[in-house]
Formats: C-alpha cells, sequence, structure tokens
C-alpha cells in the first residue's frame, strides 16, 4: 500500500510539474502574443498614417485640378474686362501675376509638402492678382510667428 502511496504520489507530482510547466509556458506565449499584436498595432498605426497623408495629397491635388479650370477661366475674363476698360498697363501687370501664380501652382502640384513661408506667398500673389481686378479689396496676410 505504502508502494501504491508513493506512486500515487509521483503520478501526481509529475502532473503538477506538467501542469505547471503547461501553465508557465502559457504564461510565456500570452506575454509573446501581446508583444506581437503590439508590434503589429504600431505597423499598423504607421501604416494608417502614411495612408492618411496620400490621401490628404491626393485630395490637395484634386482640389487645386478642379481650381485650375476655373481659375483661368476668371483670369481671361478679368484680363479681357481691364483690357475693354483701357486700362492695358494693369492688364499687362494681371497677366504678369497670372504667370508667377501658374508657375507656383504647376511647382507645388509635383510636391509632397511645401513650407508655410511658401504657401503665404502663394496666398499673397492671389490676393494681389485679385487687387488689380478689384479695386476695393485690400488685404494683409499674418500669420503666427511661432509657425
Amino acid at each position: 500500500m505504502n508502494e501504491e502511496r508513493l506512486r500515487n504520489r509521483w503520478v501526481a507530482a509529475a502532473a503538477l510539474v506538467v501542469l505547471l510547466g503547461l501553465l508557465y509556458r502559457n504564461f510565456r506565449l500570452r506575454g509573446q502574443h501581446a508583444r506581437d499584436m503590439g508590434s503589429i498595432n504600431a505597423e499598423l498605426e504607421c501604416q494608417r498614417d502614411r495612408v492618411q497623408r496620400m490621401n490628404d495629397l491626393l485630395e490637395l491635388k484634386v482640389l487645386r485640378a478642379q481650381l485650375n479650370p476655373h481659375f483661368i477661366h476668371n483670369c481671361q475674363n478679368s484680363a479681357i474686362a481691364l483690357v475693354k476698360e483701357g486700362r492695358d498697363q494693369e492688364t499687362l501687370a494681371f497677366l504678369q501675376c497670372v504667370s508667377e501664380l501658374m508657375r507656383s501652382v504647376l511647382e507645388h502640384s509635383v510636391k509632397d509638402r511645401i513650407t508655410l513661408e511658401t504657401e503665404i506667398d502663394f496666398l499673397r500673389q492671389y490676393l494681389a492678382l485679385e487687387a488689380l481686378r478689384l479695386k476695393d479689396l485690400h488685404f494683409t496676410v499674418e500669420a503666427d510667428e511661432e509657425l
């Protein structure tokens, strides 16, 4: 009977060791799984950010593409109106400003990003163009120095 009890204790001890080994393995696998999921989530977050940047860029390019025909048509009508009014010097300045603006649009359309300073210069050029056409338009462009 003692031998049978001893054997049962050894079997129980062996089963306990196996159980503890399985629990330890499970704990380790859960930790590894959590680390793997963390790295996958970080990679997915990075990819999501890249896709968002690409979407923003495409949206900007689509907006520029839609703006250009409308802008060109308005510029042509404005130049015609200035010529009809006999404002030849203003027409030349207007057309030169249109040319510079179109060059800027073409240069900016191939870049992913432009500086805030470049964007502000573009805005000033555009408003100067509008001011040539609309005599009552007065403007200032300001930006926070911290930007």
